[in-house]
């Protein structure tokens, strides 16, 4: 596995136990910042999907380059 697989695989993650973990809270805990987009869930919510998503664009942006790497070397105009 590559290690843009890796921090593709890992950005999901993440993204995927953060909106679950965001879920439980607002459906069985009923915590007031997991209501989606209100002030709390901006200030408590956001900043950890943001940075999931920075991981996950990171890994797809590394892919995209060994792509083009790969087609450069085989002659391809890009």
């Amino acid at each position: 596995m590559r290690s843009s697989d890796r921090l593709i695989f890992i950005g999901v993650a993440g993204i995927c136990v953060l909106l679950n973990l965001n879920l439980f809270a607002w459906m069985v805990l009923r915590h007031p910042a997991a209501t989606f987009f209100s002030d709390a869930w901006w200030s408590s919510w956001f900043p950890g999907l943001l940075a999931w998503f920075v991981i996950l664009s990171v890994g797809y942006g590394f892919r995209r380059q060994a792509v083009v790497q790969v087609r450069k070397g085989m002659g391809e105009n890009i």
